[in-house]
């Protein structure tokens, strides 16, 4: 398959990082050792050497969450930015905020009794934002991505 991609993995002090997927050749995913061992972040990892994003990124999500930008850590600003449509595919699926491309609702979060994301509606519980990610499983609709994104029936 032309464009395939492996992944090396390996502990290390300090942040976790990877370059967004689908480079082709091998790619070195560095995570943070014992921090981020768990299975749903080597999960969400996983998924951004596919070439997924944070599903809090996507252009329309004002409609689905909201960002308590005072309540961030300072510098983490970036990781609450929207992306433009041009910038992020949504594959024409819906917004799913059960996602393990999700950020939980307290993620960077200066308080951590306050959230730094919250849903708009009010019938999704805050547990719900991240779900994938803190219960280490796939959403249907982040199957429904892989497939669609990697073109498998």
């Amino acid at each position: 398959m032309s464009g395939f991609s492996k992944a090396l993995l390996s502990p290390k002090e300090g942040p976790t990082s990877l370059e967004l997927g689908r480079l082709g050749g091998v790619q070195s995913l560095s995570l943070e050792s014992p921090t981020c061992m768990k299975k749903g972040v080597i999960m969400h990892e996983m998924m951004h050497a596919l070439g997924f994003m944070h599903e809090q990124s996507r252009f329309d999500r004002d409609d689905f969450v909201k960002v308590n930008w005072d309540n961030i850590v300072n510098g983490m600003e970036p990781n609450f930015e929207k992306m433009q449509p041009s910038e992020i595919d949504d594959l024409g699926l819906d917004y799913d905020h059960r996602s393990i491309m999700h950020y939980r609702a307290h993620m960077f979060a200066q308080d951590r009794s306050l959230p730094t994301l919250s849903p708009v509606d009010d019938h999704i519980p805050l547990q719900a934002l991240g779900y994938g990610q803190a219960e280490g499983v796939f959403t249907d609709l982040d199957i429904q991505k892989i497939n669609k994104f990697y073109e498998c029936p």
